[in-house]
C-alpha cells in the first residue's frame, strides 16, 4: 500500500468526504485528490492529513555504521 492508498483508506474508513478532509488540514482539495492518486507530497502536507486522521509519524534515525 502506497501513501496514496492509505490516505484514502483512512478516510473512507472514517467516512470523511474528501473535502471535509481538505478542510480540515487546512490543504486545498486538489492537494489531497493528488495524494490519494498517487502523486507526490511533501512530508508536511502528509503530516497535515495523517494527523486529521488520527495518525503521527514517526521518522526512523539513519546512523552511519562507521
Amino acid at each position: 500500500m502506497n501513501t496514496g492508498q492509505f490516505i484514502r483508506e483512512m478516510r473512507r474508513e472514517r467516512g470523511l468526504p474528501m473535502r471535509e478532509l481538505a478542510e480540515l488540514s487546512g490543504l486545498h482539495l486538489n492537494t489531497v485528490g493528488r495524494c490519494e492518486r498517487g502523486r507526490n507530497i511533501s512530508l508536511a502536507n502528509f503530516e497535515k492529513l495523517v494527523a486529521v486522521l488520527g495518525y503521527e509519524i514517526e521518522l526512523m534515525e539513519l546512523t552511519s555504521k562507521n
